[in-house]
């Protein structure tokens, strides 16, 4: 432990540069001596071994120059070039507005009031089997109804909701 402690206060003078000429491992064991040497030694060539020369003389125009030049060039790449009408960014708001409309078209064209048709078809020769092809057919009429029910409200919301994108596209354009 003590051998650790004098290696540490060796390296530890040698970090806070305190003159050399206090040679602290000399009083110690031989292995303290001989670490002190040594990390002296290493010490010394690690000083000597440092680069003298500084950066040249024109490295810090020759960067600055580089610099100045390569802002210049983004700069003018930057700038917007000769305005066009035609800009396909321009064209989005008004194919988004024109694609809803035409939903909203065609989702309510087919909501006008039914018409009143007229079936064609084979002619019954008896009033029995009009009431009872009427009364089937009604029945038929109303499990339609309720099977559809929930698609047919279902429809209702989807039109609303596309008017309601209409016209908020209308209200957002310029």
């Amino acid at each position: 432990m003590k051998t650790l402690f004098a290696k540490f206060k060796i390296s530890s003078a040698l970090d806070e540069s305190k003159s050399q000429t206090t040679e602290p491992g000399e009083a110690g064991s031989p292995e303290v001596r001989s670490f002190g040497e040594s990390l002296r030694s290493l010490d010394q060539r690690l000083k000597d071994s440092r680069p003298r020369d500084g950066a040249p003389e024109g490295l810090h125009g020759s960067v600055m120059r580089a610099v100045r030049q390569t802002a210049q060039e983004r700069a003018t790449q930057a700038e917007p070039k000769a305005a066009s009408w035609f800009r396909p960014a321009w064209l989005a708001a008004p194919a988004l507005v024109l694609l809803a409309l035409a939903t909203v078209w065609w989702f309510n064209r087919g909501t006008a009031p039914d018409q009143p048709t007229v079936a064609v078809g084979p002619a019954q020769p008896s009033i029995a089997g009009a009431a009872e092809l009427l009364e089937v057919g009604g029945q038929a009429q109303k499990a339609t109804a309720v099977a559809l029910s929930p698609l047919s409200a279902e429809a209702e919301f989807l039109k609303q909701d596309l008017q309601n994108v209409a016209e908020f596209l209308l209200a957002s354009l310029p």
